[in-house]
């Protein structure tokens, strides 16, 4: 019937025809043995089932068998089987376990690829977390030493709200990196009273280092040598720093020096004499601002090819005078809605719109000032503003 000449196609791959050739017959083992024995017994014992047999022959065709009892109202009267070829599902399902293994064996080996790739980034990220915590400790140390230093400039250097002679004092003073390159010393005789602000090159350890060489520099030229004019000091000083500096060779030498303004006030008379070295003195007098002018080199360093020249000016103070130094980190600060700096016009405008407010409370203006205009802006430099009262 058409149904066998099917199934004997699909199985064998032969057709069935009249007068054609002999099935060839595909072995799955001797029916006679006991396996296939086995599968009759199960039918004529009333179980339908299917199982799967592979030829035994060079074909290697795969078969698929279904086992049915055949009743006769209660009886069971024979088995029918039929069969299918299924090799090229058998030989699918082959490709596919193969690609299986293949793939696992690929997830297998990127997974310990990931696993030895994992373990080496955790022993970087534990170096990284020593290293962390190294570079913490010593930065904790560093940070322990320079605010150490700070405390040994406060000491050094006078109490800003207690200069001798003038009625009042007070000073503004920022340092960029907790330690300053600015300063202001004082000294006072019988019948002087000396006072320098000074700006030094640089700003945090290395300003400071040379801010402790200019108040000793300071001390020597007025305590030992006895000097009270304000431009022999500065050119004293000026003379000391450079043998100081030209120790070092040409291309060791960096531009070491400072700027720095000497009033001296002679205590009986109020006279004032004073010079600066890139370092004006401001006088307010009345509301109205007054610059006394300063010479355009500094002390140290090795860039001007002229001879330098320091001259003293003089004033008569009278009661009710204010005295202004600053150093220039003030109006070297960035800022302000077209991010620029401060500059010398306005920082004197501001000088003379505080200029009636004590000398502490004019120092809290022009700290809320600077700190408006810098903004988020990172600081540019050591901020210093002297204010003393006649």
């Amino acid at each position: 019937n058409r149904s066998f000449i099917q199934r004997v196609k699909e199985l064998l791959k032969q057709d069935i025809v009249k007068g054609g050739p002999s099935i060839t017959p595909v072995p799955f083992g001797d029916p006679g043995n006991g396996m296939w024995k086995g599968y009759y017994k199960r039918a004529l014992q009333g179980e339908s089932f299917v199982t799967e047999a592979f030829s035994a022959d060079d074909e290697q065709v795969w078969g698929e068998f279904a086992f049915n009892p055949i009743r006769d109202g209660s009886l069971i009267t024979g088995v029918a089987c039929s069969g299918r070829n299924i090799t090229e599902r058998k030989q699918s399902e082959e490709r596919i376990l193969q690609w299986n293994a293949e793939l696992e064996q690929r997830v297998s080996d990127r997974t310990r690829q990931l696993m030895t790739t994992n373990e080496e980034l955790e022993t970087e990220i534990m170096k990284n977390h020593e290293l962390a915590a190294a570079l913490a400790e010593r930065n904790q140390d560093l940070m322990g030493s320079i605010n150490y230093a700070r405390h040994i400039q406060n000491a050094l250097f006078p109490v800003a709200d207690d200069i001798p002679y003038f009625t009042a004092s007070a000073c503004l003073a920022l340092p960029r990196d907790i330690v300053s390159g600015d300063f202001v010393w004082n000294y006072e005789t019988s019948t002087h009273l000396l006072l320098a602000v000074a700006d030094c090159t640089g700003h945090g350890v290395p300003g400071a280092l040379m801010s402790m060489l200019g108040h000793s520099l300071l001390n020597q030229m007025v305590v030992e040598r006895k000097l009270t004019d304000p431009a022999r000091l500065l050119s004293a000083m000026d003379e000391v720093m450079d043998q100081i500096f030209t120790k070092y060779t040409v291309t060791d030498h960096v531009n070491d020096g400072m700027d720095m303004a000497i009033v001296v006030v002679e205590k009986r008379t109020g006279q004032m004499h004073f010079a600066g070295a890139l370092i004006p003195c401001y006088l307010i007098r009345d509301g109205h601002l007054h610059r006394l002018p300063c010479s355009r080199s500094p002390l140290g360093g090795r860039e001007l090819p002229t001879a330098k020249h320091f001259s003293t000016k003089q004033e008569a103070l009278r009661p009710g005078d204010r005295l202004v130094i600053n150093t220039d980190g003030f109006q070297s600060q960035f800022g302000g809605p077209q991010d620029r700096k401060i500059n010398g016009p306005f920082l004197r405008k501001l000088l003379e719109q505080c200029a009636a407010l004590p000398p502490t409370a004019a120092v809290k203006f022009l700290s809320k000032e600077f700190h408006a205009w810098k903004g988020q802006a990172d600081q540019v430099d050591d901020v210093l503003v002297m204010i003393l009262d006649v």
